[in-house]
């Protein structure tokens, strides 16, 4: 099931680059209510079978993806929930795949590379020793949920708009209900990632985190803006300003408490 939901106009996908997968279009316009919740949760809504794998449109995942979930889930089948790794890949990473690389070419090219989240989950683990922390690195570009529990959470938040927090959030509430979330190294590759328009990505996003803090007001989400900020900042190199602004944000939510700051 593909969803596209930015495009100007209809698109179209190559035949060639799917002649083996049956699948489904849907093209959403542009609106006010457009965002990646309501994007995906309009694909998990047109799903038919029992269980939801979710990708994002810019991830190359490799043809032992689905196989790698479902031995996992053979010896696991208590488990509802499921996160996959991402590894980024540069601009000349990206071109030769593209020049269709094969999954083994790839694996040798990415072989020292890693998922950052793995750093992230080593670091939370000093602070909560069990898997309910898991749901701090709960993205959304490749994870497997049963169907059923998806629903029964009622899905993405729709509130969320722009980039970032809606993903995390629906992590949160899994946790929130004794769920355990799984982490396994089972990759796609980001392609192209671009990470130049930072301030329009990251000012969704503190918008979006204060959503999530008033939504519980509670201390694990309050650690969570705090520890992703401290982590983060040691894992990309960004603009001293935007720095600056994460920075500020947090010092007022904890002397003044999200319920005083305005959305």
């Amino acid at each position: 099931i593909v969803v596209d939901d930015g495009s100007d106009s209809q698109f179209c996908i190559d035949d060639h680059l799917v002649s083996s997968i049956n699948y489904s279009c849907y093209y959403l316009p542009r609106a006010n209510d457009s965002c990646r919740a309501r994007a995906r949760n309009f694909g998990a809504s047109k799903a038919i079978n029992d269980n939801l794998i979710f990708l994002d449109g810019d991830q190359y995942a490799n043809s032992n993806l689905i196989r790698a979930y479902s031995d996992f889930l053979h010896q696991y089948p208590e488990n509802q929930v499921v996160l996959g790794t991402r590894i980024e890949l540069s601009e000349w990473q990206s071109s030769l795949l593209i020049k269709n690389a094969s999954d083994e070419q790839l694996a040798r090219l990415v072989s020292r590379q890693v998922d950052m989240r793995e750093d992230i989950r080593l670091e939370s683990e000093r602070y909560a020793r069990n898997n309910s922390n898991l749901w701090i690195v709960f993205w959304s570009h490749n994870f497997f949920i049963s169907k059923k529990l998806f629903f029964e959470i009622d899905g993405f938040d729709e509130n969320f708009k722009g980039w970032g927090c809606e993903d995390v959030e629906l992590g949160y509430r899994i946790a929130r209900l004794r769920k355990a979330i799984k982490l396994i190294d089972n990759r796609v590759y980001n392609i192209g990632s671009n990470e130049a328009d930072f301030h329009g990505k990251y000012e969704d996003y503190l918008k979006n985190f204060l959503l999530f803090f008033k939504k519980y007001n509670s201390i694990d989400v309050m650690f969570y803006f705090s520890f992703y900020e401290s982590v983060f900042f040691t894992s990309y190199v960004l603009p001293d300003s935007l720095i600056k602004k994460f920075r500020e944000f947090n010092d007022k939510i904890k002397l003044y408490g999200a319920q005083d700051l305005p959305l």
